[in-house]
């Protein structure tokens, strides 16, 4: 007797993952796309953070040295959008 799979049952298969795969993709693309969202705003987020430690360091050697602070008053998120 022959061991192997007949065609109806390999069909079965590949029906089945082909589901499986059309469930899975609008999934998959949904989890790359908010990644992308997130890492921007994150990105955003550390520019805006090191923008004011930047200021925040300037003030402190300004204010040492006797010279004008060009951001005496920190920077707002109007200024960098």
């Amino acid at each position: 007797m022959k061991k192997g799979f007949t065609l109806i049952e390999l069909l079965a298969v590949i029906i089945i993952l082909a589901i499986v795969a059309l469930i899975a993709t609008p999934i998959i693309l949904n989890v790359i796309n908010d990644a992308r969202v997130s890492a921007g705003r994150s990105e955003a987020q550390m520019i805006y953070s090191g923008i004011n430690n930047y200021c925040a360091t300037s003030a402190m050697g300004n204010q040492l040295n006797g010279k004008t602070d060009i951001c005496a008053d920190g920077v707002t998120t109007t200024e960098i959008s």
